[in-house]
């Protein structure tokens, strides 16, 4: 049976094929429409897991940093040049001789920037960076402040003004630990502080996350500790997630 011209413009101005194509139109729209929604969840699913792998990588670094140094800490409190210079009112000259040969390695072998010991009984302050000072002469005064208002026998802190004493310039951020001592026993005859430098953390932060288009702020409680984003760009993220440090709040957004 073959079509006439009129019999086919008949056809398509009928109403069956009008309800027909418009019809084959919508289910069109509905199948390009679920097509671009599972592209679209696929994706913020990609973003999602290749940032979490990348903030996993900094956390990993970070944790692993802040756990040799509170060991480093932990260990060089018990050692017994430690011990004799805390317990000691008057501590002689051969005590802080072993006590400097005992602590001086710890900074020179490491990235650490100093070991900090607060000597209460003879009202010193050791410091493997510059030696010995009366607690007036401190040059880190709030340090002291701040660990005789705390009640915890350990803590972390940052976001301080760590003024290096060979430094005239600005102050230095620094990651510290702080431990009461001895470390065991109801009294309490000073504290160990140790002071992490963010300089090597800052420098693999910045090789990790180089080249991401994934935008990652990492905080410390609840204190800025680095960015590879603006700070108008990170308040601006279309999505969030959270990670904790032992200690620390930290999270990023993409």
């Amino acid at each position: 049976m073959r079509l006439s011209v009129s019999s086919i413009k008949k056809w398509i101005h009928s109403h069956h094929f009008k309800t027909s194509l418009a019809m084959l139109l919508f289910l069109s729209h509905c199948f390009l429409l679920i097509i671009f929604v599972l592209w679209q969840n696929q994706y913020q699913t990609d973003v999602r897991e290749k940032a979490e792998f990348h903030l996993r990588q900094l956390l990993n670094y970070a944790e692993e940093t802040m756990t040799t140094g509170r060991d480093s800490a932990l260990f060089a409190g018990t050692l017994p040049s430690v011990q004799n210079a805390l317990l000691s009112p008057a501590p002689s000259l051969d005590q802080l001789i072993a006590l400097d040969r005992d602590l001086s390695p710890f900074v020179t072998m490491t990235t650490y920037d100093s070991f900090v010991l607060s000597l209460d009984q003879s009202d010193l302050i050791y410091d493997s960076k510059s030696s010995l000072y009366q607690r007036p002469d401190f040059y880190n005064p709030g340090l002291l402040e701040r660990f005789a208002r705390r009640r915890d026998e350990e803590y972390w802190e940052f976001g301080y003004p760590y003024q290096r004493y060979y430094d005239s310039g600005s102050p230095s951020l620094v990651l510290t630990y702080l431990h009461s001592l001895p470390l065991y026993g109801l009294e309490k005859y000073g504290f160990i502080a140790v002071n992490i430098p963010l300089t090597e953390l800052t420098r693999y932060f910045n090789q990790t996350a180089a080249g991401l288009s994934e935008k990652i702020t990492l905080s410390f409680e609840n204190k800025p500790l680095w960015s590879n984003a603006s700070s108008d760009a990170a308040a601006s993220g279309s999505a969030r997630y959270q990670e904790r440090l032992p200690g620390a709040f930290t999270s990023a957004s993409y």
